[in-house]
């Protein structure tokens, strides 16, 4: 394969399902309660963590069974954590390449190998770890797709600068005007194939998946999708341009850029909680409603305090199709349904909306 071909026309999303466990598949059975104790222990520290794993006779030292485990629970284990035990010390890469190894881009376009690459684990802020994991996938990439690139130096040279794009194109603190355009980054790509040019193609089409559809690299306590959307409506109440922010199983929004933390001076408008809830996509929006025969209910701060909101739905306009699209993958991903919900269909009544000052649609 090309990178014609994993760039045609006929690739999309659904792609990115292909990019999946190569040897292992994850046990939907409960987990076993040493690995759920140890994989406590490791989202605290994963020295901790790895002790015991090795003490119980779950893992031994060698780096392969190692790489099978944290790959076999990646979901439950913390991609903090999963970053720096991956990460290692000096040029000690052979259990990111264990690790990474248990993954197939086998026809997957470079981009998108890249973004579920960088979901399995945070990455590091250390720039020499970066490089080495950059390295590393490159080199499976490569292995993977033995015709896309003339070799591994000129993959991870583009993985870098891939990285290097999508922060500056998706950072809030840069302004429109300062961002990377598409003739820059074509510009600064030049010669970085041993002295040649990649080719133009190639990288008009990476740099329009990159700045249409952000890499969600996090650092710690930031939230897992945020960005700008048109509008935001429930019930009468409707607000223009928000920034929003998903943090876990919460869709907060905001005046203006920020990552929501607790410490940011940017303090959230209002908040809906993605529990027992289900996601609608239509052609410049997406829906919240609720699983239950029920009306959802959100948050709107007023004075400072929290004021719940009833509504049939929860809309958000997006600016695109493919914001849509992104954004619903990313809240369905962040549903949960693990607590009891506080609803007794025999005694069901149509709730009230406390927001008294909600009478006329708000728009701001």
């Amino acid at each position: 394969m090309n990178f014609r071909d994993a760039y045609s026309d006929d690739y999309n999303s659904e792609d990115t399902e292909k990019i999946e466990i190569k040897k292992l598949e994850v046990e939907e059975e409960p987990l076993d309660p040493k690995i759920a104790e140890a994989i406590f222990c490791f989202n605290k520290k994963w020295k901790t963590g790895i002790s015991l794993l090795e003490s119980e006779g779950i893992i031994t030292q060698d780096k392969k069974s190692i790489a099978n485990f944290l790959f076999k629970y990646n979901d439950k284990l913390s991609k903090s954590e999963l970053g720096e035990i991956l990460a290692g010390k000096d040029d000690n890469v052979e259990l990111l390449i264990e690790f990474t190894e248990l993954l197939n881009f086998t026809g997957v376009s470079f981009a998108e190998g890249l973004r579920s690459y960088l979901t399995k684990f945070l990455l590091p802020g250390e720039a020499q770890k970066i490089s080495r994991m950059m390295e590393v996938f490159a080199g499976k990439y490569l292995k993977d797709n033995p015709t896309t690139f003339p070799d591994t130096d000129c993959a991870f040279i583009l993985a870098f600068a891939l990285i290097m794009l999508n922060t500056d194109a998706h950072n809030p603190a840069i302004l429109e005007k300062d961002k990377m355009t598409k003739a820059q980054f074509v510009q600064n790509s030049r010669g970085t194939w041993h002295g040649n040019d990649p080719p133009q193609e190639l990288l008009e089409m990476l740099y329009d998946e990159i700045v249409g559809n952000e890499i969600q690299m996090k650092t710690k306590g930031d939230p897992d999708k945020k960005g700008w959307v048109k509008s935001i409506k429930g019930s009468l109440f409707e607000q223009n341009k928000r920034w929003l922010c998903l943090i876990g199983n919460e869709l907060r929004w905001y005046k203006n850029p920020t990552r929501g933390r607790p410490e940011d001076p940017e303090k959230p408008l209002g908040y809906i909680k993605l529990e027992y809830v289900m996601v609608n996509e239509m052609d410049d929006r997406f829906c919240i409603s609720s699983t239950l025969p029920k009306n959802i209910e959100f948050y709107v701060y007023e004075e400072k305090k929290p004021v719940a909101v009833t509504t049939l739905q929860f809309e958000i306009t997006c600016e695109s199709a493919a914001q849509v699209e992104h954004w619903a993958a990313a809240v369905r991903k962040n549903v949960t349904f693990e607590v009891e919900p506080e609803f007794d269909p025999k005694h069901y009544k149509k709730p009230k909306s406390k927001a008294k000052n909600f009478k006329k649609t708000k728009k701001f």
